[in-house]
């Protein structure tokens, strides 16, 4: 089965074609002034930029109905002078539209210090720890398609075995082995699909998140620093690098693989069927032939009479 997607699902190539050139370099910028240290763990790290963003969210709301009431206020405070409206008034809806002012003030200061606090999650850990992450998969792609490479070859191998085909019967703890190999490759199947998408969610959202805090709302979109830059290029080349693997040649090839032992499976069920149904005409035979026997025996010209049996 392998074999088949051999040149496909070669990661060592794809990744040397591909994003495995800009590793160094990615991680060499990641740990410049941070030396090999990467604090905490990686979904640590997400769960306070999560944590962040909800308190930036809640500030900038909060500054938005600041900044509306306050426009009101303004305009009160004009119309109010306007009219030459009551001395007492007017001065009571100055000192609001101060008392918003200061509001502002410190609204904007804690906006200014929860963004301080994201740039500093995503320079000196999400990066660094985006690095290490995605070298730690190529290691595991590669390792996996060494392990692929063993198979292909010993599955070649037996091609040259002169096997004789057996006539005993499947055992019970064959079909019951074959059994648990269809559940296993399901479980297979299941988990590496749910790994790529895992995987390609996971970096469309962060890449998408990138976007929006680095470019959208932006004063001057062309004005990058470094790490945004960096963090950023990065991203996109895992987003275009996941996009680009076979994994439905690979979810394809195990589902085949599944869809021939299910075969086997069917077929050592069906002949268990034929197993039992052939034993029980079997002891159905013996049972009838043991009473054929018995009335032989019983009425045979040469049977012996009970009585005598009885009295020698």
């Amino acid at each position: 089965m392998y074999s088949n997607y051999e040149c496909n699902l070669n990661p060592t190539s794809f990744w040397t074609k591909g994003f495995a050139p800009k590793l160094n370099e990615y991680r060499n910028s990641a740990l410049v002034g941070g030396g090999n240290c990467i604090v905490g763990s990686h979904s640590s790290t997400i769960d306070r930029l999560y944590a962040w963003e909800k308190k930036l969210f809640q500030e900038v709301k909060n500054a938005e109905s600041i900044k509306m009431e306050h426009e009101k206020k303004v305009e009160q405070v004009r119309r109010l002078e306007m009219k030459r409206a009551d001395y007492v008034k007017t001065e009571k809806a100055k000192k609001d539209v101060e008392k918003l002012e200061s509001q502002l003030t410190v609204s904007s200061q804690a906006i200014q210090s929860a963004s301080t606090e994201i740039i500093k999650l995503r320079e000196t850990e999400l990066y660094p720890q985006l690095v290490e992450l995605i070298k730690g998969l190529m290691c595991m792609w590669r390792s996996m398609y060494e392990s692929h490479q063993v198979q292909t070859h010993i599955v070649q191998q037996l091609k040259y075995l002169n096997t004789i085909p057996s006539t005993e019967p499947t055992s019970e703890l064959h079909r019951q082995s074959t059994f648990q190999l269809e559940l296993e490759i399901q479980q297979w199947h299941h988990s590496f699909c749910n790994l790529v998408k895992a995987q390609r969610d996971y970096i469309q959202s962060l890449t998408g998140w990138l976007r929006l805090s680095l470019f959208q709302f932006s004063k001057n979109p062309l004005v990058r620093s470094s790490y945004e830059s960096k963090i950023y290029s990065f991203c996109e080349e895992w987003h275009l690098a996941i996009d680009r693997i076979p994994d439905k040649v690979a979810s394809e090839g195990i589902n085949s693989f599944l869809t021939a032992v299910h075969g086997i499976v069917a077929q050592q069920a069906e002949e268990h069927k034929q197993k039992k149904r052939s034993d029980s005409m079997l002891k159905d035979f013996e049972k009838k032939a043991a009473s054929l026997r018995a009335l032989e025996s019983k009425y045979s010209p040469y049977s012996v009479p009970e009585s005598r049996k009885k009295n020698p």
